[in-house]
This record gives C-alpha cells, sequence and structure tokens, in this order.
C-alpha cells in the first residue's frame, strides 16, 4: 500500500456522503415545493373562513338576518370551527415547511465541508499516479498512454461542444427568419388584394427585418462551418434572401408584380426549412459523436482510475 491509498479510501468515503447528501438535498428540494404549494392553499382556506367569522360579528344584513331567525350563534360557532379547523392545517402546514427547510439548511452545511473533495481526491490520484511512473515504469508508461488519448477526447469534446453551441445560434435565427418571413408573407397576401399604402409598409418593414436577420444568420453560418471543420464534418448551407423584387413591386404596383413578391418570400422561406432540416440533421450527428465521445472517455478513465488504485 503506498502513501496515498489511505487517503484516497478517505476521501472515496467522502464522494460517497457527498452524493448521499446531493440525493437527500433534492428530495427536500422537492418535499419542500410541495409543502410550500399546500401553505399557499390552506393559508387561502383559512383566510377565507377568517373573513366569513368576521361578517358574522360585525353588524351586517346577513348578520341581522341570522339574529331574526336566531341562527347566529349556531352559524358563528360553525364558521368559527371551520376556521380554527383551517388555522390548525395551516400551521401544521408552516411547521412542516420550517422541517425541511431546516433539514435543508443542515444538508447544504454539510455538503458546503466537502465542496472541495472531488479536488482533493483528483489531485491525490494524479500524485499517485506520478510517483506510479517512477516507482513502475512499465505501468507508468501505460498510464501516459492512457493520459494522452483522454487529453485528445478532451479536446475533441471541446470541439464537438463548441460547434454545436454554434449549431443552436444558427437554428434560434433560422426560426427567427421563418418567423418573419411568415408574417411578411402574410402582409404580402393582404397586399395582393389591395391592402393599400399601410399593408405595403408593414409588408416592407417585415421584409427589412427579415433581410438583416438573414445577413446575421450568414455570418452565423460561416462561423458553425468553420466550427464542422474542426470537427471534420461539412455542410452546404446557403440561405439568399434577394431582393424580393422590391423595385418591381414598387414602381408596378400591379397583380403580376405582387405575385411576384410573394414567390420571391415563399421560396426564400422554403430555402429557410430546407437549412433548418440540414442543420437540424448535422446537430443529431453531432450529439451522437459527442455521446459516443463521452463514453469512450468514461471508460477509459475508469481503466485509468483502477491501474492507479491498484498500484
Amino acid at each position: 500500500m503506498t502513501p496515498y491509498d489511505a487517503r484516497l479510501s478517505a476521501l472515496h468515503e467522502k464522494l460517497l456522503r457527498k452524493r448521499q447528501l446531493c440525493a437527500e438535498r433534492n428530495e427536500l428540494n422537492a418535499q419542500l415545493s410541495q409543502l410550500q404549494e399546500t401553505e399557499r392553499r390552506l393559508r387561502s382556506i383559512r383566510t377565507a373562513e377568517q373573513e366569513d367569522v368576521d361578517k358574522l360579528q360585525r353588524v351586517s344584513l346577513s348578520s341581522l338576518f341570522y339574529s331574526i331567525v336566531s341562527q347566529k350563534e349556531e352559524k358563528l360557532a360553525k364558521e368559527q370551527a371551520e376556521a380554527y379547523a383551517a388555522a390548525v392545517k395551516h400551521d401544521a402546514a408552516i411547521q412542516q415547511c420550517r422541517t425541511v427547510e431546516q433539514s435543508l439548511l443542515s444538508v447544504e452545511t454539510e455538503l458546503q465541508t466537502l465542496s472541495t473533495t472531488e479536488r482533493e481526491y483528483e489531485e491525490t490520484l494524479a500524485q499517485k499516479a506520478e510517483a506510479l511512473k517512477t516507482a513502475d515504469p512499465a505501468r507508468g508508461a501505460a498510464l501516459c498512454r492512457m493520459e494522452d488519448r483522454l487529453s485528445a477526447l478532451a479536446a475533441q469534446a471541446k470541439e464537438l461542444t463548441e460547434a454545436e453551441r454554434a449549431g443552436q445560434e444558427v437554428l434560434q435565427k433560422l426560426y427567427a427568419v421563418s418567423s418573419t418571413l411568415d408574417s411578411a408573407e402574410g402582409w404580402g397576401t393582404w397586399d395582393l388584394f389591395g391592402g393599400g399604402l399601410i399593408t405595403d409598409l408593414a409588408k416592407y418593414s417585415k421584409l427589412d427585418e427579415a433581410q438583416s436577420r438573414i445577413n446575421e444568420l450568414q455570418s452565423d453560418l460561416n462561423r458553425y462551418r468553420a466550427e464542422l471543420a474542426d470537427v471534420m464534418l461539412q455542410a452546404d448551407i446557403q440561405v439568399d434572401i434577394g431582393d424580393f423584387l422590391r423595385f418591381a413591386d414598387y414602381f408596378f404596383d400591379d397583380v403580376f408584380s405582387s405575385w411576384a413578391v410573394l414567390d420571391c418570400i415563399r421560396n426564400t422561406a422554403q430555402q429557410a426549412a430546407s437549412a433548418r432540416q440540414k442543420v437540424l440533421q448535422i446537430q443529431d450527428r453531432l450529439s451522437a459523436a459527442r455521446a459516443q465521445l463521452e463514453q469512450e472517455t468514461a471508460a477509459l478513465d475508469q481503466q485509468h482510475r483502477t491501474l492507479v488504485l491498484e498500484g
């Protein structure tokens, strides 16, 4: 047994305790959320019941009515009993919330003392690995090969993550472009049936917005292509909005030019939808590649740890 083994064993026990506490915290948070909802509901009931009592105790038409028919005391007693029952239930819910909150505080306090456990464990494991490389050259060489591979896997994972993030930004822009084009198509259809100046202004406002968003999208697509090149994936994605035959629609305002603008909007919307589908497919491939990479990393990391711990 090396000098590191006792410390690794003690840290392992702390890690197990931390996992247990994290699970307990999750359960307590779920309980607290449910209890707080119950407390709010019971508080509302308690308030309503007390208002019923207060109404009978005040001089009012309903109070006089019950006095006349000799039912006020009976009604008041009933309302007071209901108000008391509601108060008891509400107080119990408050106490349950406080109990869970205290348990959560205790768990959080203990977790705070274990906040550096993972780092300490990894540092101790790394120290033992370095010691083994000197004491056992064969084992050390195997450890070095594993560490080189883990380093390469980490670099690949970083590139995949960056590519996925760039893809998400592209998708957001594509959805925004499609939404704007849908709106422009709506105004364009209205304009086709004689919408007038206001319709023209609204349509071209949406077209300007779409053009601006597609200009931004092209920049994001270029960055996405660069990220995909880093992970050896290629994407042929292009969205070109054109000028929407704007000149013709302004100066030859008739059904033919309006149809042409509308057709251009629809064609561009189809391109955006096609691009979106391509990006979604690429994102699926990136996600699958990252999942495979994570599996290989986890397996290799476990082999590395086992080799160190058994040394």
